[in-house]
């Protein structure tokens, strides 16, 4: 999993009952209140994060500095979209176009929650928005969506200061924000080659490293071969990749080295390898390398060196002995 807390919180203000023509959208805290005859609204707009994958959670904070005992609040999808921050009072959504009804109604909002917080502390208090509580029902969201919210109180009823206060965006500190939990995308692995080792005149050990799975186990790595060097394959499968000859395995490979068994090549010639493994988001090969088998006849590579035969003197045959190190 991931997490992004990029979203852009683009205008937030709120509405008193009581002073019903009064706009307060410069303010630096969002109210929130409980009382019946001068009941406040939350009002917030985001603009969701560019990204990729698939989101999980989309989850609102707002922090908390003042609380007067106002418990449960709810966050509602507001419909009304166009209400603008130094406009919207509780009679009016832009300062001249009126709500459907008084500090929004049904048409303007969505009148089941999305969520429910109590608060009765100070501190970040935080509402799931595409994961519904009991009395909830999340939204659809996703990535670039704009995200319009009422907040209220979820009985606006008593008497007396019922309420909490909670940092806008204009406070220096504690900023209202989203947190996006998602999964990233599944990319082709990463992999390397590396020189073969144990060569023979007609075996070799391959060998190759998944150094980064790309966001999943692979189902498939190998080494393929040839006798010509071939260019980079791409996001291909083996047979497609120019190489003639493909060693593979099958399971469910995380990262670190691996070995495949080349046989059957041709004596004393050159061999161009590459290692690639495979994932849902498709295959990514390692750099070509090369080696030469060994030569009928010869012994064995010595450090990677192929075997030489040494000549006789004045036309008597000596043994064949390994050249080691160019000597």
């Amino acid at each position: 999993m991931a997490t992004d807390t990029g979203s852009t919180n683009n205008k937030d203000s709120y509405l008193i009952k009581d002073l019903p023509d009064v706009n307060v959208g410069g303010a630096d805290y969002i109210a929130i209140k409980k009382n019946e005859l001068g009941a406040q609204r939350g009002l917030i707009h985001f603009s969701l994060s560019s990204g990729s994958g698939t989101i999980t959670r989309i989850r609102l904070y707002l922090y908390c500095y003042l609380e007067g005992n106002v418990g449960d609040i709810r966050a509602h999808k507001l419909t009304r979209t166009n209400w603008t921050e130094l406009g919207c009072t509780w009679n009016n959504y832009d300062g001249s176009n009126a709500w459907i009804g008084g500090g929004g109604a049904e048409g303007d909002y969505d009148i089941t929650a999305i969520h429910t917080t109590e608060v009765l502390t100070t501190g970040w208090k935080t509402w799931d928005l595409i994961e519904p509580d009991a009395n909830g029902t999340g939204l659809t969201l996703t990535w670039e969506d704009e995200l319009h919210l009422l907040l209220k109180a979820t009985a606006e009823v008593g008497i007396g200061n019922l309420y909490a206060r909670f940092d806008a965006k204009e406070k220096s500190a504690n900023d209202p924000y989203i947190l996006i939990t998602y999964t990233p995308p599944v990319v082709v692995p990463t992999v390397t080659t590396q020189a073969a080792t144990d060569i023979t005149t007609t075996t070799a050990t391959g060998n190759g490293n998944i150094t980064a799975t790309g966001g999943e186990n692979c189902d498939i790595r190998g080494i393929v071969w040839d006798l010509a060097s071939q260019g980079a394959p791409g996001d291909v499968a083996p047979g497609a990749s120019g190489y003639a000859n493909d060693v593979a395995e099958n399971n469910g490979f995380g990262t670190g080295a691996f070995t495949r068994s080349l046989t059957g090549l041709p004596t004393g010639d050159t061999i161009y390898c590459r290692a690639y493994a495979h994932n849902t988001a498709g295959y990514a090969y390692g750099a070509e390398v090369n080696f030469n088998t060994e030569s009928a006849g010869y012994g064995h590579n010595v450090n990677g060196i192929a075997a030489a035969s040494i000549g006789g003197i004045d036309g008597v045959p000596t043994a064949n002995i390994a050249k080691v190190n160019g000597v």
